[in-house]
Formats: C-alpha cells, sequence, structure tokens
C-alpha cells in the first residue's frame, strides 16, 4: 500500500512537471510570436 502510494506521487509529479514544462513552451513561442510581430512593424514603418 505505502509503495502504491508512492508510485502514485510519483506519477503526480511527474505530470506536474511535464504541464509546467508546457506552459514554459508555450510561453516562449508567446513571446516569440511577439518578437516577430515588432519586427515586422518595424520594418514596416522603416
Amino acid at each position: 500500500m505505502l509503495l502504491f502510494l508512492l508510485l502514485l506521487l510519483l506519477l503526480l509529479l511527474l505530470l506536474l512537471l511535464l504541464l509546467l514544462l508546457l506552459l514554459l513552451l508555450l510561453l516562449l513561442l508567446l513571446l516569440l510570436l511577439l518578437l516577430l510581430l515588432l519586427l515586422f512593424f518595424f520594418f514596416l514603418l522603416l
């Protein structure tokens, strides 16, 4: 029983880590898109 609970806890931690990684990737993608848009507008203004 104790082993089972430990495995469950480990799985939950892994899932949380995966979610955090996904969120970080999404944030990076959003920043990249924002940067591209800014560059695009900057070149349009030139």
